[in-house]
């Protein structure tokens, strides 16, 4: 919620998109409380895999971007972090459904 003002606040002086603080809000309490799953930061090797370098390496780019640019990235960042987890929950639930589905119809 604080990334989001200073977002606003460095690009409009003001909270241009009040309409979004009660989504978000909201959104983020009930992530808080539901069993969607969330990437940890890896063990810092690079024995793990080309995957596993290159999450490695965009981390540290992010994090680098971060550094250089808080008040202009801060926000998207953590946005995309949420709406990653989240499409990434619902496409294992639909996924999983259908599975489910296709066992059952071939029992018949």
């Amino acid at each position: 919620m604080v990334s989001f003002i200073i977002f606003n606040y460095y690009f409009w002086n003001t909270i241009q998109l009040t309409r979004l603080i009660v989504p978000i809000v909201i959104l983020v309490c009930l992530l808080m409380v539901s069993n969607v799953e969330y990437y940890t930061l890896p063990k810092l090797t690079f024995r793990m895999g080309r995957r596993h370098s290159s999450l490695i390496v965009l981390m540290f780019a992010i994090l680098i971007i971060i550094v250089f640019f808080p008040q202009e990235t801060l926000f998207p960042v953590f946005l995309v972090y949420v709406l990653w987890g989240l499409s990434r929950h619902l496409l294992s639930t639909v996924r999983n459904a259908r599975e489910l589905n296709g066992l059952s119809s071939q029992e018949d």
